[in-house]
């Protein structure tokens, strides 16, 4: 891991850390022998900074905060993705949190194998997990928001209407034959993008309905066949080129 991430619940006075079990187990071998050096930490869901390593064994690890920053901010993006298998579902939480969008909805979609929905990846604690380890990489302390629907329909009636409300927003459809993401209609004067990316057997004719009525663009990410989290992580990468999102 490049950092530490802390919570606000292990502050035991404004600038002291003290890490206990269980999860002091899981890291007291990793950080043994740096005590008394800087180390790189970021604080769940708010700052990052630095701080010097006091303590270190079985029983504790504690800190001593030695400087703080804001995180960057999350990019005013948010992602629609199908329930896919869970070592995939895991690339697309952990893409999510390193390129810092700002939310993440996981779907359960027509054509997704149902049994993902049952998957243990689904829970809270899971996500959270899955989280942390990007933070961990990324030295970063804020995350997007992730949220399971069960149900497309519930989510296209409700959580899909309500982030795609702004007519400015750029709205975008991952399906073979669309436009290139550079000719998408107003790609220079958006300040709020919505991704939608879907399982890998695609997206029933239903659901391309539905995206429709809400004036998703449907963009094509060339002839060849990727797997989801490539072709999230292809157009997260093209929008950061061509737009400042």
């Amino acid at each position: 891991m490049n950092s530490l991430v802390v919570f606000n619940s292990e502050f035991i006075e404004p600038s002291v850390i003290r890490i206990v079990a269980p999860r002091v187990g899981q890291l007291w071998r990793a950080y043994l022998t740096l005590s008394g050096q800087e180390i790189r930490i970021s604080v769940f869901g708010g700052d990052r900074g630095f701080a010097s390593l006091r303590k270190a064994d079985a029983q504790e690890l504690i800190l001593d905060v030695t400087r703080m920053e804001p995180s960057l901010p999350l990019r005013p993006i948010d992602l629609v993705v199908g329930l896919s298998r869970p070592q995939t579902l895991k690339k697309v939480i952990q893409t999510a949190v390193m390129t810092g969008v700002s939310s993440l909805h996981l779907v359960q979609t027509e054509h997704g194998e149902k049994s993902y929905g049952t998957s243990h990846i689904l829970e809270a604690k899971a996500l959270r997990d899955e989280a942390i380890k990007a933070l961990e990489q990324t030295g970063e302390g804020l995350s997007p928001t992730i949220s399971v629907h069960r149900s497309f329909s519930h989510f296209a009636r409700n959580g899909l209407r309500a982030i795609t409300s702004n007519a400015e927003t750029l709205k975008i459809l991952a399906q073979p034959g669309g436009v290139s993401l550079g000719s998408a209609p107003r790609l220079q004067q958006s300040d709020h993008a919505v991704i939608a990316v879907g399982p890998e057997p695609g997206w029933s004719v239903t659901e391309l309905e539905i995206f429709e009525e809400l004036n998703f663009t449907r963009v094509g990410l060339g002839p060849r066949v990727m797997r989801v989290e490539i072709a999230l992580s292809f157009l997260l990468g093209q929008l950061q080129v061509l737009s400042s999102l």
